[in-house]
C-alpha cells in the first residue's frame, strides 16, 4: 500500500525515520519543503496573506 500511495503523490508514514507509521498516509503540498518549523512558518504566512495553503 505504501508504494501505491507514494505513487499517488502521498507522503507515506512507513518511511518515516523517526516514528514509522504504516498506516499513516499524508499530502504535503508542493511549497511544505525542509524542516516542520519552516513548513509551519511558511503556513502561517499564506494563511495571513489569504495564500491559498493546497496550490
Amino acid at each position: 500500500m505504501g508504494v501505491l500511495g507514494e505513487e499517488l503523490g502521498l507522503e507515506w508514514g512507513g518511511n518515516w525515520k523517526t516514528i514509522v507509521d504504516q498506516p499513516h498516509f499524508q499530502l504535503r503540498p508542493t511549497w511544505a519543503t525542509g524542516s516542520e518549523r519552516n513548513m509551519l512558518a511558511e503556513l502561517r504566512r499564506r494563511v495571513q496573506e489569504g495564500i491559498p495553503v493546497y496550490a
